[in-house]
């Protein structure tokens, strides 16, 4: 079923409007960094750069710098400023600060200001009215009080008439807690939930409380699932225990504004407005510009943000984009997250990331939860390392599992495999709701 756009205008506005429109937010927008941040005008002069020369996206493109964290990092470091030199306002005009989930290294910090607060409501209602969210509707509201995304999704809630239920963290602790409140309250929408916790965790234990979460779940209409790229093996499993749910998975750095999350049942992609972002596909190696469907970087220009904006940030997102307009005639980007950029093992001539080795560990019971870590142990490799830890409440023979595994992965990818088994909590974990799926031992 589709339904009605939030802000049609904006939404199917075309495409060389759409492109006018980027480019007179872009020249507003460098010359307004260059004025107000510190970090921008030090970046820029480096380069020769001044906001004058900026005359078309072209020149964007061509002439602005990229940069990344681990370069607002070091100027934190040499600075003392714990914005990397990015504000632009003053700072009593940043009404909400956060950290970055840290899940590539030391967090950062992010702040917003009331009108950058706006925005991202905007784009939270065009995300929930547009897959379908309506007023009156029951939501679980996760309480995650230190992302960033969470005081536009409370404020979309609330705009959009929702029935909201503020509840715990989704983290796989506190699953019993969400199991239990699902039986009781039967929310028809979850405005944010874990992957893990939305594919296996709570079902699971929904299961071992002694009730069947097909039952259970099927009041959820509506679930937009973050922390990690739902795999389609994953969303199949999880199709069978939500029966009814339209699901919304999303992802993104904070600090983007280039959020994809999947509005249209048409394809298993997410729109980026690009009235309110401007995403460049990067290989990551070269910085070219990657075809269309073609697995690159995201690399994010904020249009409109004052209070931190980040002018082509590196965000070490790896993902596929598309740029035609969508059968809804929604005339902005859309495309899925897949990786992190780092998170990169090449085996010979053949280059792998999670994802490939994910899909695979989903289409068995034992492996389901995809508790792993692909082991970068050598600049030259010559087989694929993947540390799997299996559930033992469901796994009758370990080592005949193994053989399976490596023989049907060997047969997949193309390369020898070798599986070592750990335990879950052997899987590093940087923060409460996103695990490490990459080790690298080459940087000791």
């Amino acid at each position: 079923m589709r339904h009605e756009l939030w802000n049609p205008k904006i939404e199917t506005m075309p495409q060389d409007e759409l492109r006018e429109l980027q480019l007179k937010f872009i020249k507003s927008q460098i010359n307004y960094v260059y004025t107000n941040s510190s970090w921008h005008h030090k970046l820029y002069d480096e380069a020769n750069i001044k906001p004058e020369d900026i005359k078309t996206l072209d020149d964007f493109k061509q002439k602005i710098p990229i940069y990344n964290k681990d370069h607002l990092r070091e100027e934190q470091r040499r600075t003392g400023d714990p914005f990397s030199g990015l504000c632009c306002v003053p700072r009593e005009e940043l009404i909400n600060i956060w950290t970055s989930s840290g899940t590539t290294g030391m967090p950062t910090l992010g702040a917003a200001t009331r009108n950058d607060i706006y925005l991202g409501t905007e784009i939270m209602c065009r995300n929930l009215w547009d897959g379908g969210v309506r007023p009156g509707m029951k939501v679980f509201s996760a309480a995650i009080n230190w992302h960033w995304v969470m005081p536009s999704v409370l404020n979309a809630c609330h705009r959009l008439g929702l029935r909201t239920f503020g509840f715990d963290f989704p983290h796989p602790l506190f699953v019993d807690r969400w199991a239990k409140w699902m039986i009781i309250h039967q929310p028809e929408c979850i405005s944010a939930i874990t992957t893990e916790v939305f594919a296996s965790f709570l079902p699971l234990a929904l299961k071992q409380l002694g009730y069947e979460p097909s039952k259970v779940l099927s009041c959820v209409k509506f679930a937009v699932s973050m922390g990690e790229p739902l795999s389609p093996v994953a969303r199949e499993n999880a199709k069978k225990n939500w029966p009814n749910v339209r699901i919304m998975d999303a992802g993104g750095a904070g600090e983007s504004w280039c959020w994809p999350v999947e509005i249209c049942e048409e394809h298993v992609t997410g729109h980026i407005w690009a009235d309110m972002g401007l995403p460049e596909i990067l290989d990551p190696d070269t910085h070219e510009t990657v075809a269309p469907g073609e697995r690159g970087e995201l690399v994010a220009t904020n249009l409109r943000v004052k209070g931190l904006p980040y002018i082509r940030f590196s965000t070490e997102d790896f993902l596929e984009l598309y740029t035609e307009p969508c059968e809804r005639g929604i005339t902005h980007p859309y495309g899925r997250i897949l990786a992190r950029t780092g998170w990169r093992v090449k085996v010979g001539d053949k280059t792998f990331i999670p994802f490939d080795v994910e899909v695979i560990l989903q289409k068995h019971p034992e492996t389901i939860k995809a508790m792993f870590s692909l082991v970068k142990y050598s600049s030259a490799m010559d087989r694929l390392r993947v540390n799997v830890a299996y559930d033992p409440a469901v796994t009758k023979d370990p080592d005949k599992l193994k053989t399976e595994l490596t023989k049907e992965m060997e047969r997949e990818l193309g390369v020898k495999v070798e599986i070592n088994w750990v335990k879950e909590e052997e899987i590093p974990r940087p923060v409460p709701h996103k695990i490490a799926k990459f080790v690298d031992l080459t940087k000791g």
